[in-house]
């Protein structure tokens, strides 16, 4: 449960401890029997009511016992994150042990690849992870999806920042998070009321107020729905007697059904038995088909009988008749045909009636024989009709019992009918009270029925404590909710604060007490080592956040830069470029100066006179391989694979500073950059090793993105590591991430920002983000970025001086070329030029009308120096059309909006020197701050003339040392060659579109 559900609720929210060996860890010197011993009876009965409350209680939620023991303060010690420093610091980074990153389930879904792998490491690191970012990458999103992961794993964040804006632009982002109870504790001189609303719901006076309500309207929410939970089962209690009525009915309508079954089967038998003996019109009906029967049987019988005798008649009158006719037969052949030689012709010579006898005779028993074939016919005849009559009366007789079967069968469907409709409607019923008692539908037996019963009743008797727990914590948290509330610091997961303040006060480091699983620190750039290694102490793990602003090649190797170097933060760079110059593809293995390029002689292969090698014959200096000169129709595939086998170099150019593995079913992949979407080209560089190459900023498909690593080929992580170390012998402890995404600017703006700002570092080429339609109607049809010549340039050719039109504070009389209502109170040192001032004010006044600017849309008119911010403020303050303005204008320095951004920058850059050069601001970050400012839309008011002449210059100026001189020349060298490649560059430099 987190923490917002569990104040929802009404409890109290306990912070999660992570992991019990590490919570043992930080326990082993506390004894709970010692502190039980030593507390006061208050603080015994809050423990024991955050015990049973909470399930489990922690150390570091109990208060010191106050009872006159003083509690022993623990010395300092190093923490892991401390230690991994000091081995970094002192150039032993190899000790570190590598990280097992665990894949990362997101909070925000819209967090790019270097986002992402940046709060794997950050959550994985068992002691220090360094953070760095150009502006508007979104340090502070990753920072904010680090905190909601730490805290979802239990962990307690302590997040301090040298400036107040870098707490509160990642707190804004925390709002509503209900996994975070986070705490912002003020700086030492700031107000809760001049913070942002959001912002200041986070304040140890807000929280406490909004913790006190929110649990006394969940412990009296809580307690309402508990007694009301206990009255609805007493009042439900009544239904089980009814179910039991209703189990009783069901089980009578089951023996109905069984019984109704038990006659369907033997309905048949039945029909059969009363068609013979029972006394119903079926048995009539049965009896006088039989007696008709009966009576055409016995006709037909005694017919059969009379014919039969008929047939003994014949047959005895043929018996005789045969004897007689055999008696005779000699006689009659012998005179008949005359056989004198026998003796019976001469016994009966004188008996001439012989032959007439005879033949009477055989005519008789012809005639008998005919009328016996006729009797023996109707004796068939006869027969044929018993067989049809028996058959008749068995099909009448089957019909019979078949109709009454059918009558039997429809009443007892009938009956079943009713009974399943009845069993139906008891179901219903039946689940209609399982409803009711809120219990899942219950099996309808006797044994389902009571097991139900106990389980509820159980249950009734659990919500009936719950209830009287309910009821005696609203009373305790009604009687100590102050107290609770005033102990909220332990409970917060995110506590946040500014460095100073965290020095400065106590009851700030005592809310945080000795339980910070996680430090995160901004602002890193501008700590000290032992400011640093102070506060890694506070926590076994620390994520230190810089920000990328300005170029570090030719500064002081600071605390931060060092530590970035030493921990791997370069290792993902090569030094090796690939161009395309005049048409051929250049292989640059090292950084060349202009008079490097002296020193460079060139020449061609013998067996391949298209490609060139650049040797480097620098003075007292062994010659050195520089570059490679490829034809003009090499690609980069032949090209690199040239480079590869023939020169033994492996000359990458990276897409990003940051790499990573990762691994699935075919292959180890080294991601050296964020995954761009499609490779443009693949080169084969060993079997079962390819290369992924995308396009870089100009089209050129010469940036690595990937190394694939083919298991099929038997290559394994180990196998791999080893390889890439043969090629690239830096060590990469996953310890760091460099940001290189923007995520702030329009595309069109983001032009500007990469050409001048960190110019080699970004990685626009993989953005495809459209311009917000919305947006551009809210900042205005202009072009993203304008710059605007003052005064106005006259010719086409760029002036090589200055204008003069700037006044220098420190000088007496330069005042009086103000207007009189605005010289008093400016500053007495800097510089303020007012036509310049004119001029923004004049464009601002123009937009103002021009666009539909919305109160949502932010305006900032930024300078370089304090006195021109103060004048541009002043003029604002005299201009009736933005004082009738609808949407919040801010005038400022550039560094007042540290992690702040606005949809649109009116940029003065106020410098404009007659015929030398000046430095443009009196810190060298705030012109690229100003710079990075504007999300949609920037216009930069300055002397053409004034940059001219900056651009030539070397060594200190004004205030500015060589190095942060040469800081200041490199911007501004930037910005000249920009506003001078552009394509209308005098249009710009007036602001025309």
């Amino acid at each position: 449960m987190t923490v917002r559900q569990l104040q929802g609720t009404g409890k109290t929210p306990a912070l999660v401890a992570n992991g019990s060996d590490a919570g043992m860890e930080r326990s082993a010197q506390f004894s709970w029997e010692t502190w039980f011993r030593h507390a006061n009876s208050q603080q015994r009965a809050e423990a024991l009511g955050l015990a049973q409350q909470q399930g489990v209680l922690y150390p570091h939620q109990l208060p010191a016992a106050t009872n006159g023991v003083k509690p022993v303060a623990a010395p300092a010690r190093d923490s892991e994150a401390s230690s991994a420093i000091a081995r970094i610091l002192a150039g032993k980074p190899e000790s570190l042990p590598y990280l097992s990153i665990e894949t990362l389930s997101v909070f925000d879904t819209d967090l790019d690849e270097l986002q992402r792998q940046a709060v794997a490491r950050a959550l994985s690191t068992p002691d220090l992870f360094l953070l760095q970012g150009l502006p508007g990458t979104g340090k502070s999103r990753t920072l904010a999806e680090l905190l909601r992961q730490a805290a979802s794993h239990g962990r307690r964040v302590l997040l301090l920042a040298g400036h107040t804006a870098s707490l509160d632009v990642v707190l804004q982002r925390l709002i509503g998070r209900p996994e975070i109870l986070a705490l912002r504790f003020l700086d030492t001189h700031e107000k809760a009321e001049t913070l942002a609303a959001g912002v200041r719901s986070f304040t140890l006076e807000q929280q406490q107020k909004a913790f006190l309500e929110r649990t006394l309207l969940g412990v009296r929410s809580k307690h309402g729905e508990a007694d009301s939970a206990c009255r609805q089962r007493r009042d439900l209690e009544p239904v089980w007697s009814e179910l039991g009525a209703y189990q009783e009915r069901c089980d009578a309508c089951r023996q109905r059904l069984q019984t109704l079954d038990g006659q369907v089967a033997t309905l048949s038998e039945v029909v059969e038995r009363d068609a013979d003996g029972s006394d119903t019109p079926f048995a009539a009906g049965i009896s006088a088909l039989r007696k008709s029967g009966t009576e055409a049987t016995q006709t037909l019988a005694e017919k059969l009988r009379t014919d039969a005798e008929g047939v003994a008649q014949c047959d005895q009158e043929i018996a005789q008749l045969k004897a007689t006719i055999a008696q005779n037969q000699p006689a009659y052949d012998a005179k008949k045909h005359g056989r004198f030689w026998t003796l019976a012709y001469w016994t009966n010579l004188f008996n001439g009636a012989i032959i007439q006898e005879m033949e009477t005779l055989l005519e008789h028993h012809a005639g008998l024989q005919a009328r016996r074939q006729t009797v023996v016919q109707q004796i068939d005849q006869v027969a044929n009709e018993q067989g049809q009559l028996r058959e008749r009366f068995t099909q009448e007789r089957a019909a019979l019992i078949g109709g009454e079967l059918a009558l039997c069968q429809a009443a007892f469907l009938s009956q079943r009918q009713a009974i399943e409709s009845e069993d139906r409607r008891l179901d219903d019923e039946w689940n209609a009270l399982c409803g009711r008692l809120g219990v899942p539908a219950i099996e309808k037996t006797r044994a389902s029925l009571e097991l139900a019963r106990t389980a509820w009743l159980a249950q009734k008797k659990y919500d009936e404590q719950q209830c009287q727990f309910a009821q005696e914590w609203k009373k305790f948290v009604e009687e100590t909710g102050a107290q609770l509330a005033a102990r909220l610091p332990s409970f917060a997961n995110v506590l946040a604060g500014t460095i100073s303040r965290w020095n400065a006060d106590a009851k700030f480091r005592d809310a945080a007490g000795a339980t910070i699983d996680l430090l995160i620190v901004e602002d890193t750039n501008a700590l000290s080592e032992v400011e640093l290694l102070k506060l890694a102490r506070l926590a076994p793990r620390c994520v230190l956040v810089g920000q990328s602003i300005t170029e570090t090649v030719s500064m002081p190797p600071g605390c931060w830069h060092r530590l970035w170097n030493a921990a791997g933060g370069e290792s993902g760079r090569w030094p090796s470029t690939w161009q395309r110059v005049e048409g051929r593809l250049v292989c640059q293995l090292i950084p060349l100066t202009a008079e490097d390029r002296r020193h460079l002689d060139c020449e061609g292969l013998a067996d391949a006179p298209d490609i060139e090698l650049g040797i480097l014959q620098r003075p007292q200096a062994r010659p050195c391989l520089a570059q490679v000169v490829f034809g003009p129709n090499c690609s980069f595939a032949d090209a690199f694979t040239f480079m590869v086998r023939e020169v033994q170099e492996f000359p990458l150019q990276p897409l990003g500073c940051t790499a990573w593995w990762s691994e699935d079913a075919q292959r180890h992949t080294r991601h050296l950059g964020p995954q761009p979407g499609r490779i443009h080209t693949w080169v084969e560089i060993e079997p079962g090793l390819r290369l992924g190459v995308v396009a870089n900023k100009d089209g050129e498909a010469t940036c690595a993105a990937c190394l694939e690593f083919d298991k099929a080929a038997g290559w394994d992580r180990p196998k791999a590591e080893e390889w890439l170390h043969r090629h690239r012998a830096l060590a990469d402890h996953e310890r760091t991430a460099f940001l290189q995404m923007p995520h702030r600017y329009a595309p069109s703006l983001a032009k500007i920002v990469q050409s001048v700002v960190r110019a080699n570092d970004w990685l626009i080429q993989v953005v495809a983000r459209p311009e917000d339609p919305a947006t551009r109607q809210r900042v205005g049809n202009g072009s993203s970025f304008e710059f605007v010549a003052v005064p106005p340039l006259a010719k086409t050719d760029w002036p090589r001086d200055g204008a003069g039109q700037e006044l220098d504070l420190t000088t007496p009389r330069s005042g009086e070329r103000l207007p009189v209502g605005l010289r008093n109170g400016l500053p007495v040192r800097g510089y303020v030029n007012y036509a310049e001032a004119q001029a923004l004010i004049r464009a601002l006044e123009g937009w103002t009308r021009e666009a539909s600017a919305a109160p949502t849309c932010r305006v900032a008119v930024l300078a370089l120096y304090e006195g021109q911010v103060e004048l541009l403020r002043r003029l604002v303050e005299q201009s009736e059309i933005l004082r009738a303005r609808n949407f919040p204008l801010e005038v400022a320095l550039p560094s007042r909006l540290h992690q702040r951004e606005c949809d649109i920058v009116f940029l003065s850059l106020t410098r404009s020197h007659a015929y030398r050069a000046v430095a443009y601001g009196e810190d060298v970050k705030e012109l690229p701050l100003a710079l990075t400012r504007a999300r949609s839309r920037l216009l930069i008011f300055g002397d053409p003339g004034s940059l001219f002449n900056l651009a030539g210059w070397h060594g200190p100026l004004e205030a500015l040392d060589a190095q942060a001189a040469q800081q200041d020349l490199l911007g501004v060298s930037r910005l000249l060659a920009y506003l001078q490649s552009l394509r209308h560059a005098p249009a710009h430099a007036n602001g025309k579109n």
